[in-house]
């Protein structure tokens, strides 16, 4: 079973005027915070906003799973071209998002409308895998390997062991 919010867009706070919008701010940021997975909707004629990094940027905090929704691809005219520049934009303006999935969209044809429910399941599942200390910490060791360690206050930073303490969002104790 899904369930969807529509958060119907938020505003820049400087653009909030009424009691009515402050609400439905309140609420989208609320729905935010209690999703499993949430699609960031963007319009690729536009491409991401500042508000829309404001946005991902609070799903980030809040260590929620997202899908990146580039909308109305029917009016893109070349489109492996506007896939690359999107994709370079979010490098630049937005590099903490290069591991987000991202999927266009066009409500008129209905092209790949219906692909998004097999990312929502794949990036769900994702969110809720959880990696054994085994495996952590042999990624670590191998980290260990290749960087030199940090230093604090003229010693050297050593981790004794990773684990993995929660999902949702996922957080590992050093």
């Amino acid at each position: 079973e899904y369930l969807f919010i529509d958060t119907a867009g938020l505003r820049k706070n400087a653009g909030i005027r009424k009691d009515i919008e402050r609400f439905s701010v309140a609420r989208s940021l609320r729905a935010a915070r209690r999703a499993d997975v949430c699609l960031v909707l963007m319009n690729a004629d536009e491409g991401i906003t500042e508000q829309d990094k404001r946005i991902v940027g609070y799903i980030v905090e809040q260590g929620r799973a997202m899908i990146l929704v580039w909308t109305k691809w029917d009016l893109v005219e070349d489109k492996a071209k506007r896939f690359k520049d999107l994709a370079e934009e979010i490098d630049f303006k937005a590099p903490f998002l290069k591991h987000v999935p991202t999927v266009t969209i066009s409500n008129v044809s209905r092209q790949r409308v219906f692909t998004v429910f097999e990312y929502i399941d794949r990036v769900a599942a994702e969110a809720q895998k959880r990696i054994s200390t085994h495996d952590l910490n042999v990624f670590v060791e191998k980290l260990r390997a290749n960087v030199a360690p940090g230093m604090h206050h003229g010693k050297i930073a050593r981790i004794k062991y990773a684990t993995q303490v929660g999902v949702r969002p996922t957080t590992f104790v050093l």
